[in-house]
């Protein structure tokens, strides 16, 4: 009866500790969650920034300032119905006269750059007007007492287009290029001719056309921006051009004028250029 009666009041006691010691083993790992972690936290890399390129299309603004030489060389020589020996010394007295003159300058631009490594490459054409009006000059002689002849010229270049290659190379957003390529100038020339040696004789001649030439240059050119970028450039112009007309007095004394001449165009100027990412490479993007 004892033993009975002991056992039986053990055992509800027995049940309750293994309940107890059950739910504190499955208690175990929710506790070990809320613990704190011992390891570092990750480092947070960020993603690499979009590589610049000079590589695209572009279209851009330009303005400064631009001077301009012109030597005029006119020769006459005597024609078939020479009346005077004189007019022989004509040649000599024509002469060549030049002048200068500076002016605004103002046009657009368009281009595509490719870039290699640090090196860039690319093409560019623009249109630029130049002001400053016309360079008038007066030259020639007295073959005799009281029988003068004189030459005036007038010479001018209100535009100018050019064609040429570029080729630089960068440091950081910064280019430095040469360049050069073929000039298109327009030139208007407007000579008149006065005599009273031989007769009242006057003439004259008109001509206006695009003159080829050619151009060189260089500048540096910087990007504040990915698609904005500012430049200063110089460059050099040189055109050659050629007229001839005669003249004929009342006595029926013919004479044919040469003329020609030779232009130097010296232009300084900045630009505001944009480009387009159209052509570009596309930026290295990091995945995760």
């Amino acid at each position: 009866m004892t033993l009975k009666a002991g056992f039986v009041t053990l055992w509800p006691k027995t049940r309750f500790g293994l309940a107890c010691a059950a739910l504190a083993a499955l208690s175990l790992p929710a506790m070990g969650a809320d613990l704190p972690s011992r390891r570092a936290p990750p480092v947070y890399v960020p993603p690499p920034l979009p590589v610049f390129t000079w590589t695209g299309f572009y279209v851009g603004a330009t303005a400064g300032a631009g001077s301009e030489r012109t030597n005029t060389t006119t020769v006459i020589y005597p024609g078939r119905h020479l009346v005077l020996p004189p007019d022989l010394n004509r040649v000599a007295a024509a002469g060549t006269i030049g002048g200068n003159r500076v002016g605004f300058i103002g046009g657009g631009e368009i281009g595509y750059n490719y870039q290699v490594n640090q090196l860039v490459f690319g093409a560019e054409a623009d249109a630029e007007y130049l002001g400053g009006g016309a360079l008038v000059a007066t030259n020639g002689g007295r073959l005799v007492t009281g029988n003068p002849f004189s030459v005036t010229t007038s010479s001018r270049t209100d535009f100018m287009t050019t064609v040429r290659g570029r080729a630089g190379f960068t440091v950081d957003r910064a280019l430095f290029y040469a360049t050069g390529g073929l000039a298109l100038v327009d030139r208007q020339l407007d000579q008149s001719y006065a005599d009273t040696l031989v007769g009242p004789t006057t003439g004259r001649t008109s001509a206006s056309s695009l003159r080829a030439g050619f151009v060189v240059g260089g500048g540096i050119e910087y990007a504040f921006t990915p698609n904005w970028s500012v430049k200063g450039e110089y460059l050099f112009v040189r055109e050659t051009g050629s007229a001839a007309y005669t003249i004929t007095s009342r006595r029926g004394t013919t004479n044919l004028l040469s003329v020609s001449d030779r232009r130097d165009i010296n232009l300084g100027r900045i630009g505001l250029n944009y480009r387009f990412d159209m052509l570009a490479p596309a930026p290295v993007v990091a995945r995760y």
